[in-house]
């Protein structure tokens, strides 16, 4: 067999004895794969295999329980108390190419095309895979200013980057000496041959001097692509109405751009590195300084799907798209009203989506407070409820269609309309296609939390095509809720 490895150093003068430590490619300690009794000597290595086999005898190689996947994530070492005592994001590695610290303890990584297990490592100027640029410093949180050195497999290859957000172009600088990190700034570097940009396109965020509590998002993109007059999707442009919400402005258009898309976790630890497409989202909110945004995976992009669990009660990790919402008209207030409605009901029968504050960076400038949430699409229902997209019927207000079509609803309307409900059989009827418990407890937490944007608005319902499939209600965007005007 040939599986993944991972490598411990023991940089202090004194032996360590790690028993109970763990390590894990998840946030999750309980999960994860924990060292027996053994003693580390002073300046020592050991090998962990990262087999899935799970095995704690010396005599048969130490084996962990879980695999590194191919497409690159996150490996956590924790302390027998559940704090990460060490950890890194492992971008995509080709064959036979490892990727560590060097030297060997320090803060710095490299990456190897003759990796060296139980021994230093050395030579990282000819560790990189064809096509590619790396950077000698990973994306992350540090204390003072940086200087990050550029690679690639040919010290003679014309390497050129940026600090804007922006894509490298042939007019971008070349890079000649290591670049210099002052501020939280978003580089990107990419190979140059014969005028055309070759291979990968490298671009890692360094926060310097920022510390936050929550998860952080960096989207970076071409700045126009956010502010310019004619093309920014977060500016009113030239065509906006005089009054509000401002109708025709650039923020009212189906304008989808291209961003990268950086994700580190409340622990500092980079989650998430891929390219993504991103839309203003949200009704009469748009008008507000801090727009709603939603996030899509496209194969286009990169990766066709988020791969990682944005939120603690669900229990799928994989999402075709998620928002980063403003709050809605709850912008200038708590920054969490529909938020928190939202977890108190968690133990009702009624759909939510689901909940998780984050801070936003974009081209690497604070942009404040945004709440990651689900994006109630086909891909939402089919990876909550498996769900086949072509079974999924989605309305919305008076039976406006999303997904699907409307005949069905149309249908039991026009039945209540025509027949007197008190009248078992017909009760029964409509309670066949309704469910009713979800119906109820829709209703009540409208009428608890004194939803004053509803019922004439904010209302999504759903169902499936099957044998028994049912409608179901929807709550979101309950920011009237809960005396948000003092009414």
């Amino acid at each position: 067999n040939n599986p993944d490895w991972i490598e411990l150093y023991n940089l202090s003068q004194a032996p360590v004895n790690i028993e109970g430590y763990i390590l894990n490619d998840n946030p999750d300690t309980s999960a994860g794969w924990i060292f027996p009794d053994v003693v580390m000597d002073p300046e020592s290595y050991m090998l962990v295999y990262a087999s899935g086999e799970d095995r704690s005898s010396e005599a048969f190689h130490y084996h962990a329980n879980f695999k590194i996947t191919s497409d690159g994530e996150s490996v956590y070492l924790f302390t027998p108390e559940g704090e990460v005592a060490d950890s890194i994001f492992v971008k995509p590695l080709n064959p036979n190419i490892s990727f560590g610290r060097y030297p060997d303890g320090e803060d710095s990584w490299a990456y190897f095309n003759v990796p060296t297990p139980l021994e230093a490592n050395t030579k990282p100027e000819n560790s990189l895979p064809n096509d590619s640029v790396y950077f000698s410093v990973p994306a992350g949180f540090y204390k003072s200013f940086l200087q990050v050195e550029i690679y690639s497999e040919n010290e003679d290859d014309t390497i050129r980057y940026t600090t804007d957000g922006a894509k490298p172009d042939n007019g971008s600088p070349v890079y000649s000496e290591a670049v210099s990190i002052n501020k939280t700034t978003v580089l990107k570097a990419a190979k140059f041959i014969n005028g055309e940009r070759r291979g990968q396109l490298a671009g890692n965020t360094y926060f310097i001097n920022d510390k936050h509590t929550t998860p952080v998002v960096s989207l970076s993109t071409a700045p126009k692509n956010f502010f310019d007059y004619h093309e920014g999707i977060l500016v009113e442009g030239p065509n906006a109405e005089p009054e509000d919400p401002r109708y025709g402005a650039n923020y009212w258009m189906d304008w989808e751009k291209e961003v990268h898309f950086e994700l580190f976790d409340k622990n500092e630890i980079n989650q998430i590195d891929q390219g993504a497409g991103v839309k203003v989202a949200g009704g009469y909110s748009r008008v507000t300084p801090q727009k709603s945004m939603a996030l899509f995976a496209r194969s286009k992009y990169g990766k066709g799907s988020f791969e990682y669990p944005f939120f603690n009660d669900r229990d799928y990790n994989s999402f075709e798209a998620i928002l980063l919402r403003n709050s809605g008209n709850d912008f200038w207030y708590t920054m969490f009203r529909d938020g928190y409605v939202s977890e108190i009901v968690k133990h009702l029968d009624v759909e939510r989506l689901a909940y998780q504050p984050s801070v936003v960076y974009l081209n690497g400038e604070y942009w404040g407070i945004m709440n990651i949430r689900d994006k109630p699409n086909e891909h939402y229902f089919h990876s909550a409820y498996h769900i086949d997209p072509d079974k999924l019927v989605l309305l919305e207000g008076n039976a406006s269609v999303i997904h699907g079509d409307n005949e069905e609803y149309l249908a039991m309307v026009q039945f209540m309309k025509q027949n007197d409900l008190s009248v078992d059989e017909n009760y029964k009827y409509v309670a066949d296609q309704i469910d009713v418990s979800c119906f109820i407890d829709y209703h009540l937490t409208q009428i608890y939390i004194n939803n004053r944007d509803w019922p004439g608005n904010n209302i999504k319902y759903w169902k499936s095509r099957s044998p028994n499939g049912k409608w179901r209600w929807l709550l979101y965007d309950t920011d009237f809720g809960l005396s948000l005007y003092n009414d």
